[in-house]
């Protein structure tokens, strides 16, 4: 059994079973056919010889009797990148040769009686082994329903409950060893009902020991006699791999194109941080009925649409959408939920508590643009006639673009940002997480991750890791970057740097990591220890650090709850 994202929140498999075939189909992230399951995931730094301990929170919403069914999980990654789960007790299975904390994780019951409308917590605990331990493990928790008979007799559903679980071991030190090692450019023809399109396969290998966080941008170009002809640029999927995988994924660039010479060029990042270009060239044999390239056509927009109301008010607003190229472009105009903010938590507040898409309607659907040419859009946002519990909600809207002859020609996206009056914004985050781990010698990857606890986003956040002796004293420091450019409600951004220890004496210190924020800054310090190492390096550990620190505040409406 594959699954998509493991590791991104729980994933839920509702399972149709008819006379013996089974069929599995996507369902919601949190509940599903009557239960509700919290956290979603959890994703903790511990120590060598520490233990944590979890409720998980499951709540019964239909007015039968059920039973859940509990269960660990190895998790491992196919060479395709999909993550595949496996029972750790099949004799079949050596656990010995997989990444897993299955063996540190004890839950409170192989089964759960539930009540109508009933609520249980079932206790996890984790135990890292003293010794032996370094970098990045996981683990899932199943929670899976009894079959319930349909109608008929012959059907039943059952419903699994995936809850990922990733420890990484704070202290020993970790390599970071994720690299983009390969490219290639292939046509597929169109089959059944898919179109023909072109596809980059990308080959990531890990071969340290934390967990990579993958992401970046890949841009497409044609040989037009002595010039580069610039084709599309889209991103990388941002996925995670795992220490000891490689892995070989397709970007599929929706774009049928003809045979020609070609190059592309991704731009590789590792937890935001830039990590270096790989740029290969490529004679491709393509769509022998394509007669030209379909380029992208950028189009102009506002940075940021605003919008300020009351509860049952209507406010519409106006703006020009550009096409500054000689093309022309069919384009259609959606509104749609931020993607940051589904599948998000913190207490009781989720991202959807922040959702304006359903209130937003954009006039006309589509818009037709001739080359240099603009066009003016209308938003109409008609508030709930509801008090509205938050300050600010959030929308996309989306442009997708086509040429003439029906390919595409990308997408363009904005954010509509609607204010509700009656509530005060809150700007505030917290600290999550700081891990460190060794690239080379005396080099370090410092990655550090806050979260917006407030009720209102904040833009181009900033962040610097430092040194600092324990009189204050900076003995060396770095800018952290980062791929964030404007983070929501419940957003998590994440920076990463390279810190050199080479000029730091041996001693005691302190890790700092500062994030800059509107007119604010938030800071997470972590105890560490600077000794010599072999052939004059630096080796640097942590002292001292408990269970990843969840945010002490939630949003306006909301309360705090570790790991949800």
């Amino acid at each position: 059994m594959t699954l998509s994202s493991p590791l991104r929140g729980a994933s839920v498999l509702v399972a149709l079973c008819l006379l013996g075939s089974a069929v599995l189909l996507a369902a919601g992230p949190i509940c599903a056919q009557g239960f509700l399951v919290k956290p979603m995931s959890m994703d903790l730094t511990l120590r060598p010889g520490e233990s944590f301990s979890k409720d998980i929170q499951i709540t019964s919403t239909t007015d039968t009797p059920s039973v859940l069914k509990t269960k660990l999980l190895l998790v491992t990654q196919a060479s395709n990148g999909a993550w595949v789960q496996l029972d750790p007790t099949s004799p079949q299975v050596d656990r010995t040769q997989y990444r897993t904390c299955v063996d540190w994780i004890t839950i409170g019951s192989p089964e759960l009686k539930m009540g109508p409308l009933e609520a249980k917590a079932l206790p996890l605990t984790i135990k890292v082994p003293p010794g032996g331990v370094r970098g990045s493990y996981l683990a899932m928790l199943s929670l899976e329903s009894a079959p319930q008979t349909r109608p008929g007799g012959n059907i039943y559903t059952v419903i699994e409950f995936l809850i990922s679980l990733r420890i990484t071991i704070q202290g020993p030190v970790a390599r970071e060893r994720v690299s983009l090692t390969d490219l290639d450019l292939q046509w597929v023809a169109a089959k059944d009902k898919n179109p023909a399109t072109t596809q980059v396969g990308v080959q990531i290998k890990n071969e340290g020991d934390t967990f990579g966080e993958t992401g970046g941008r890949l841009t497409l170009l044609r040989k037009d006699g002595e010039r580069w002809q610039r084709v599309l640029e889209t991103k990388l999927t941002e996925r995670g791999v795992m220490p000891g995988a490689t892995i070989k994924v397709t970007e599929d660039l929706k774009r049928s194109l003809p045979s020609g010479h070609y190059r592309v060029n991704a731009a590789f990042q590792l937890s935001g941080r830039p990590k270096g270009v790989l740029e290969k060239e490529f004679d491709l044999v393509g769509d022998p009925a394509a007669t030209g390239v379909a380029t992208d056509v950028a189009l102009t927009v506002p940075e940021l649409i605003t919008v300020e109301g009351n509860a049952g008010a209507t406010r519409t607003v106006a703006l020009a959408v550009k096409n500054s190229t000689e093309e022309s472009v069919d384009a259609a105009c959606l509104v749609e939920p931020v993607a940051q903010l589904m599948g998000v938590a913190l207490g009781d507040i989720t991202g959807d508590c922040f959702d304006c898409s359903g209130w937003v309607k954009a006039s006309p659907p589509r818009l037709t643009l001739r080359g240099n040419s603009a066009r003016n859009l209308a938003l109409s946002v008609a508030f709930p006639a509801l008090d509205l519990p938050q300050a600010n909600y959030y929308a996309t809207l989306r442009f997708v673009a086509a040429h003439p002859d029906g390919q595409t020609a990308g997408e363009t996206r904005t954010l509509i940002w609607v204010k509700n009056l009656k509530v005060e914004s809150v700007l505030q985050a917290q600290p999550v997480r700081m891990v460190f781990a060794q690239q080379e010698g005396n080099l370090y990857a410092v990655t550090a991750q806050f979260a917006n606890v407030g009720n209102v986003h904040f833009v181009a956040p900033t962040a610097q890791a430092s040194v600092v002796s324990p009189t204050g004293e900076a003995a060396a420091a770095v800018p952290l970057e980062t791929d964030a450019t404007t983070v929501l409600p419940l957003g998590t951004p994440q920076f990463s740097g390279v810190m050199d220890f080479s000029k730091v004496a041996p001693g005691s210190y302190f890790l700092v990591a500062v994030m800059k924020y509107g007119s604010k800054d938030v800071s997470y310090r972590l105890p560490i220890k600077v000794e010599a190492g072999p052939d004059g390096g630096k080796l640097v550990t942590a002292l001292e650090v408990t269970a990843t620190p969840a945010p002490a505040t939630a949003p306006p409406g909301g309360s705090a709850n570790a790991g949800s």
